[in-house]
């Protein structure tokens, strides 16, 4: 195949069972051959491979072999996977205001009620409930009139910006704001919808 691929094993550190270890003595044995053929083998891998360096998963018996194949859709996971956030729980993010654009940086815990809510939701539906929510929050207000209503993620923006009495509550809604916008941007020019079906397709075969 031409591949001196990255491996990555299955090991978890809180099962005592022996087997766990089996994953990662295969990987640390398969390591050495390949070492030992790319030092042996100046054509090794072939230099007309223009390929990314592949991923070899190892796993033992037990271990669902689908879910590594496919993308989660769901908001938490897709923003892990797509945007720079450090530990899972340190994001930084800009929000405009009367003032202009100030950088803020967020961490995600459970004090995070928003957070709380859509994390494990599907990104379509979280953004439907980021906007139902905020235009809940906006019609509690006297700030806003009843033919104020969020629509879009746009109009979400733009009526944010007018919110500088509830600091808090505007910084919740405008971090998960931006989170959305930009999953949806790397969603589209990664033209992930098309990768998901891809994925679908093997995880089938797998089965």
């Amino acid at each position: 195949m031409g591949e001196n691929p990255i491996i990555r094993f299955y090991r978890p550190l809180d099962n005592p069972h022996p087997a766990r270890s089996h994953a990662a003595r295969l990987a640390q044995l398969l390591q050495v051959d390949l070492d030992e053929l790319a030092a042996n083998n100046n054509d090794f891998p072939p230099r007309s491979n223009t390929r990314p360096r592949a991923v070899l998963l190892l796993c033992e018996r037990g271990f669902d072999v689908v879910t590594p194949l496919l993308h989660e859709f769901t908001y938490q996971a897709m923003a892990n996977d797509l945007l720079p956030i450090e530990e899972g729980t340190s994001y930084k993010f800009e929000i405009r205001g009367v003032s202009g654009v100030e950088e803020k940086t967020a961490k995600f815990d459970e004090k995070d009620t928003i957070w709380t809510s859509i994390r494990h939701m599907h990104m379509k539906d979280t953004i439907d409930k980021l906007m139902l929510d905020f235009n809940k929050f906006c019609a509690e207000h006297t700030n806003f009139t009843d033919k104020e209503k969020a629509t879009s993620l746009n109009d979400m923006r733009d009526m944010l910006a007018t919110l500088p009495q509830f600091q808090e509550m505007r910084d919740q809604f405008s971090l998960h704001l931006n989170i959305a916008e930009k999953c949806m941007e790397q969603f589209e020019q990664k033209k992930l919808l098309e990768v998901g079906l891809v994925e679908q397709v093997l995880a089938d075969c797998v089965r």
